[in-house]
C-alpha cells in the first residue's frame, strides 16, 4: 500500500494559500473577508485533534501576534454569518487535503497554517480589526464544531438516555429551536422584508442539511429535497423546544458563542449533526428519506409560526 509522506510545512503553506486566494478571487483581486474566514476554517480543522482545541486556538493566535481580547473588540458583521460558515466550511474541506492519520499531520498544517495567518495579518495592515476579524474566524471554526458535538452528546445523554426520548424527538426538537432562534432575531431586529425573511430560513435549511450531508446523509436528492408547499399547514412543535432549549443554549454559552445569529447556525449544525446521527450509515435508525423532510418541516414550521 502506498502511504503519503509529511510535506513541509513551506510547502503546505505555499500549496494552501494559492487554492485558499483562488477560491476567493472575485474580478482581479481577492476578497480578503473571504480568505480570513476560509483561513479559519481551515486552522480550526487542524486543531480538532488536540484535546483543548480552543486552547490551542489561542496559542495560534499569540503566534500569530493577534493578542486581542475578544471582549474588547467586537469583530465587525461584515457579512452574513450563514456566508462567513460556508467559507468556514470550505477552509476545513480545503485543510483535509494536508491532514494524514496522526497528530504529527495536524502539527504540521497547523503550523504552516499559522504562517498563513502571519501573511495575510502583515497584507490586511496588521490593525485591531483586522485582528478581531482573524481572531473571530478561527474561534468560530473551533466553537462550532465543539457546540455542535456538545448539543448532540447531551442531547443524547439527557433526553435519550435519561427522559427517553427517540432520536426522532431530537431532530424535530433541535431543527425546530434552530428555526425558532433564527425567527425570534428576525423579529427582534426589525426585519420585515420578506425576501430577507425567506433568505434567512433557506440559509439556516442549508446549514442543516450541509451538516448532515457532510456527516454521511446520503447524497441522493437535492439539498432541500422534501421542504412542504407554503400552503401545507407545518407544526411547531413547541413543547420540544422548549424542553431543549435550556440545554443547547447552555452549551453555547460555555462556549462562549453570544452573539445570537451565530448561536443560530449552530443550532442549524447541531440539528444536521443529530440528522446524520439518525440517518447516516449502512443501517441508520430512520432512512434519509424519512429523517430530511422531518428536520426541514420542525425547523420550517417553527420558523413560520414564530416570524
Amino acid at each position: 500500500m502506498l502511504s503519503r509522506s509529511l510535506p513541509s510545512y513551506i510547502d503546505i503553506a505555499q500549496s494552501f494559500y494559492g487554492q485558499a486566494c483562488d477560491l476567493c478571487q472575485e474580478g482581479p483581486s481577492v476578497n480578503l473577508l473571504r480568505l480570513i474566514n476560509l483561513w479559519g476554517g481551515a486552522l480550526a480543522e487542524c486543531l480538532l485533534d488536540y484535546d483543548a482545541p480552543d486552547a490551542a486556538a489561542e496559542r495560534c493566535l499569540e503566534e500569530i501576534e493577534i493578542t486581542l481580547n475578544s471582549d474588547d473588540w467586537v469583530a465587525p458583521a461584515l457579512r452574513s454569518a450563514a456566508a462567513a460558515e460556508q467559507d468556514t466550511e470550505l477552509g476545513r474541506t480545503l485543510a483535509r487535503l494536508y491532514l494524514g492519520d496522526g497528530l504529527e499531520w495536524s502539527l504540521n498544517a497547523r503550523n504552516a497554517l499559522v504562517e498563513v495567518g502571519r501573511g495575510i495579518r502583515a497584507m490586511a495592515g496588521a490593525d485591531d480589526a483586522c485582528d478581531a476579524l482573524m481572531a473571530d474566524a478561527l474561534r468560530t471554526g473551533v466553537r462550532y464544531e465543539l457546540s455542535a458535538h456538545g448539543i448532540c452528546d447531551r442531547a443524547i445523554d439527557v433526553k435519550i438516555a435519561a427522559q427517553r426520548w427517540t432520536i426522532a424527538d431530537c431532530i424535530l426538537g433541535l431543527s425546530a429551536l434552530a428555526g425558532s432562534h433564527q425567527a425570534r432575531l428576525l423579529f427582534d431586529a426589525g426585519i420585515s422584508n420578506q425576501a430577507s425573511i425567506e433568505r434567512a430560513l433557506d440559509d439556516l435549511m442549508r446549514v442543516m442539511m450541509e451538516e448532515a450531508i457532510r456527516h454521511g446523509v446520503p447524497e441522493e436528492v437535492g439539498l432541500l429535497h422534501g421542504i412542504p408547499a407554503n400552503d401545507v399547514p407545518v407544526a411547531m412543535n413547541a413543547e420540544l423546544i422548549r424542553s431543549i432549549e435550556p440545554l443547547a443554549l447552555t452549551v453555547l454559552e460555555e462556549m462562549h458563542i453570544i452573539d445570537r445569529t451565530i448561536q443560530a447556525i449552530a443550532l442549524a449544525k447541531a440539528a444536521g449533526r443529530m440528522l446524520a446521527v439518525a440517518a447516516a450509515g449502512e443501517a441508520p435508525d430512520i432512512e434519509h428519506i424519512v429523517a430530511r423532510p422531518l428536520a426541514l418541516r420542525a425547523m420550517m414550521g417553527a420558523f413560520r409560526a414564530a416570524v
